[in-house]
């Protein structure tokens, strides 16, 4: 019997500049970043969740983003008026045009999370506010280690 041990890849947290960069490269506009408090799905809080994964299916990373960022990045990729997308917000649900959209603004983000032993990372799937989550991503997203939590504003 042979057995093949499979090494788990390890994933590097881009850095705050980096991740400022690639929104600004997805979206077309300036922003800013600064430290937030985690972010943690919550009845008056929704979160959109994208789950990163490597050629193998491995979990590289997750992403949370609150209802009004991901209404706002996916209407600023598509030039949707920033109206329309504070309206999605208000009723916590991304009209198509912008869920299409922002999973193009997370598949941008993907590269954020290569390195030298993480084959082909790739945006697996985008889960908005109320979508039943993978166990493992909602861990991931609930975990006090290896985290960036961050404000973002355009």
């Amino acid at each position: 019997m042979h057995r093949k041990v499979v090494s788990v890849p390890t994933v590097t947290l881009p850095s705050p500049m980096a991740v400022r960069l690639a929104l600004e490269s997805a979206v077309g506009l300036s922003v800013s970043i600064q430290p937030s408090v985690p972010l943690a799905p919550r009845e008056d809080g929704p979160v959109t969740v994208a789950v990163y994964v490597d050629r193998f299916l491995r979990t590289l990373a997750v992403v949370g983003l609150d209802i009004r960022l991901a209404a706002l990045a996916g209407a600023a990729h598509s030039l949707v008026p920033a109206g329309v997308a504070r309206e999605a917000a208000g009723v916590r649900q991304l009209p198509d045009l912008l869920d299409n959209s922002l999973r193009v603004v997370g598949e941008s983000l993907s590269a954020l999370f290569g390195g030298p032993d993480v084959a082909d990372p790739h945006l697996y799937d985008i889960y908005p506010p109320g979508a039943t989550v993978p166990h493992d991503a909602a861990a991931y997203l609930m975990s006090v280690r290896r985290r960036m939590d961050m404000i973002v504003s355009a």
